[in-house]
């Protein structure tokens, strides 16, 4: 059987929950906060010591150590910060994972509350520990340790371990491929680790000066799991694997990882040049087809991030939209929502870019020759300009006006920074009073030390803003002005971080458009989960009209209804479901 030790998930038997669950509903009044009941999966204290004085580690992390019971795994668990609990049903109870690199989990000292969860005899099919709580008879001497003191495993005699285990001094049976694993003892006095030089590693391990074994791909993949750190002191020339991608300061992130829109990388690099769907300003329509009505369909309504708002321009085509984007995007994707009630089927969109306005010099980029959807994409292009056209040049048989809901960007812009700009890496060169910048590795006119040498990852290449302090105001650079010797530099904010709200297909909306009581996103998430009438499939109705979900009814925990209708009536509810009824 596989314990907490490779931190899987322990089965209990049914009648066994069933009888615990009973016993928390039949104490309601009775607080979990200051003791434990029964096996302690209903405790929601905050002891957060092992019985042996070891601060736990916190659930949702995994140094020093790597486990799967987390609070995603176990939502119905109470995971939360570092405090004691009984994820697993532990007959033991409450137990952590502990921030000692050679222990990796223990039990908590909680007492069991008085007259509450305790039995004076255990079931016929079940053995009692010295402290009166109760574990399954086949958990007698099967190499892990499951009464608080061990007596499970204490008492076992030699010739007791099965084929495919080894005996510990003491009595104890352990698999034998525990035996000079090189991950930590599993012995109580640490035979199976200490005469092991010559077993070695496996094939697929790397061995730490400690004599560890870890997995092979541990090795320089940022994160230290030897005890002396040596499988990350030297990766300079290692880099990463294919599968992740290296960060500045030389760390490793999984691939997925990248621009994911969260920050990964200690300088938030992995989430600085990334595209995302803009949030957009009707403004940027400066030109267009003239419409009947400017003010209720007029090109900016493809803008407002309002699927009830469209750009109805006047008949015959063709028809164009021009963007002005204020400064220069750099864009890889277009999305066109035209008014799907409408029966025309659009053959031909072109989208085409301008170095400048004043002439316009259209180029094109790329165009669609199919019949338009009522949602169409239209990417595999990199193309970078200030100013865009949207131009429609053929329409369906009956020649209908493009009724247009809503034209997004995927992109960028072109030279911009994301938080304060420490992962910057542009080419503005000027401070936003207009002095020119003095290169990074030059002390004239000003003296400094900060240069590539004392900040290698700052990116101080040429005379390019950047932010090497890491100060919250954003990038700056030394002048050349001997009157001035440093200066702030005018650098957009990236879109990508000003996106308050963003909607299942990608688009970006302002925060008082979500729950206004109008449908903004395509899908209508926006307005989805607001207070109204009624749950979901995965959920159940709590009496004040609350959703709670399905797996939190009678889950022994602790009540989620105001009323506590959801842990009232569960013994019947667990024996039906046991019988399949």
């Amino acid at each position: 059987m596989d314990t907490k030790r490779r931190f899987g998930q322990w089965a209990i038997s049914l009648v066994a929950t069933v009888i615990a669950v009973y016993v928390v509903k039949a104490n309601p009044s009775l607080s979990p906060t200051d003791c434990q009941i029964g096996n302690g999966a209903s405790y929601r204290g905050t002891v957060s010591v092992t019985r042996t004085g070891k601060t736990c580690q916190h659930w949702d992390s995994q140094t020093p150590h790597e486990h799967v019971v987390t609070p995603a795994n176990n939502p119905a668990s109470g995971l939360e910060q570092n405090y004691c609990r009984n994820p697993d049903g532990d007959p033991s109870g409450v137990w952590c994972i502990t921030t000692d690199s050679e222990r990796p989990w223990d039990y908590c000292d909680v007492p069991t509350c008085s007259g509450h969860g305790e039995r004076e005899v255990c079931y016929e099919d079940e053995f009692q520990c010295l402290n009166g709580s109760c574990i399954p008879d086949n958990y007698w001497c099967d190499g892990e340790v499951n009464c608080l003191q061990g007596e499970d495993e204490s008492i076992c005699g030699a010739g007791s371990c099965q084929q495919s285990d080894r005996q510990c001094l003491n009595g104890w049976c352990i698999p034998e491929h525990y035996w000079c694993d090189g991950q930590y003892n599993d012995c109580l006095q640490g035979e199976d680790e200490s005469d092991c030089e010559a077993v070695g590693c496996q094939e697929s391990e790397r061995q730490c000066l400690d004599g560890w074994c870890i997995p092979e791909h541990y090795w320089c993949n940022g994160y230290s799991s030897c005890s002396q750190g040596e499988d990350e002191s030297d990766c300079g020339a290692v880099g990463c694997q294919e599968s992740a991608h290296q960060c500045f300061d030389g760390s490793c992130i999984p691939e997925h990882y990248w621009c994911n829109g969260h920050s990964d990388c200690s300088q938030g690099e992995d989430e600085s040049d990334c595209p995302w769907w803009m949030e957009s300003s009707p403004a940027w329509a400066i030109d267009a087809t003239p419409t009947l009505s400017p003010d209720t369909s007029g090109p900016d309504k493809v803008l407002d991030s309002d699927v009830g708002t469209f750009w109805n321009p006047i008949s015959p085509g063709p028809w164009y939209i021009i963007f002005d984007l204020l400064v220069a995007h750099t864009l890889s994707k277009i999305r066109i929502t035209s008014y799907g009630n409408m029966t025309h089927d659009v053959t031909a969109f072109e989208l085409q870019i301008s170095a400048s306005s004043d002439p316009y010099n259209w180029i094109h980029v790329i165009e669609s020759p199919y019949n338009m959807p009522v949602d169409l994409a239209l990417g595999g292009f990199s193309a970078t300009s200030r100013f865009w056209q949207l131009l429609i040049t053929a329409t369906g048989p009956d020649n209908q006006q493009p009724w247009l809901v809503e034209v997004s960007f995927l992109g960028m812009a072109a030279d911009c920074l994301t938080g304060n700009g420490t992962s910057y890496r542009g080419n503005i060169s000027m401070t936003e009073t207009g002095r020119t910048c003095q290169h990074w590795d030059s002390q004239t006119p000003h003296q400094h030390d900060v240069t590539s040498a004392n900040y290698p990852a700052s990116g101080l290449e040429q005379n390019y803003c950047r932010n090497p302090d890491g100060g919250p105001s954003g990038v700056w650079c030394f002048t050349i002005d001997p009157e001035q010797q440093w200066g702030y530099c005018d650098v957009p904010a990236c879109f990508a971080g000003g996106c308050v709200r963003r909607c299942l297909d990608g688009l970006c909306i302002p925060e008082d458009n979500w729950c206004d009581g109008y449908i903004h996103c395509w899908y209508g998430d926006d307005e989805s989960d607001c207070g109204a009438v009624g749950c979901q499939e995965s959920e159940r109705q709590c009496l004040d009209g609350s959703c709670i979900p399905e797996h939190y009814w009678c889950d022994g925990e602790y009540t989620d209804c105001s009323e506590g209708e959801d842990e009232s009536d569960c013994l019947g509810e667990l024996l039906s479901s046991a019988l399949g009824k």
